[in-house]
């Protein structure tokens, strides 16, 4: 369960504030689902199709944007 407090620092002051964020905004909150994970079948599909198709086609493809896909395989050629 998430914490239902959270701490800001206001940007006209250096002291620290603690806000009370509501029961039924942390259950929405918690409701959404969470980020996209990269599976090895999309990293596959990316290093065999990063160098001969467009990122659009392969983002539509595979449900991220093509900067995200871009990025993604620049990172797996880097660990090759």
């Amino acid at each position: 369960m998430a914490k239902s407090n959270c701490k800001i620092r206001r940007t006209k002051s250096s002291r620290i504030e603690t806000i009370k964020i509501s029961k039924s905004m942390l259950d929405e909150l918690e409701a959404i689902p969470d980020a996209k994970q990269w599976s090895e079948e999309k990293d596959a599909i990316l290093l065999r199709y990063g160098k001969k198709k467009t990122w659009a086609g392969i983002a539509k493809i595979l449900g991220y944007a093509p900067n995200s896909c871009r990025a993604r395989y620049e990172k797996l050629m880097g660990m090759l």
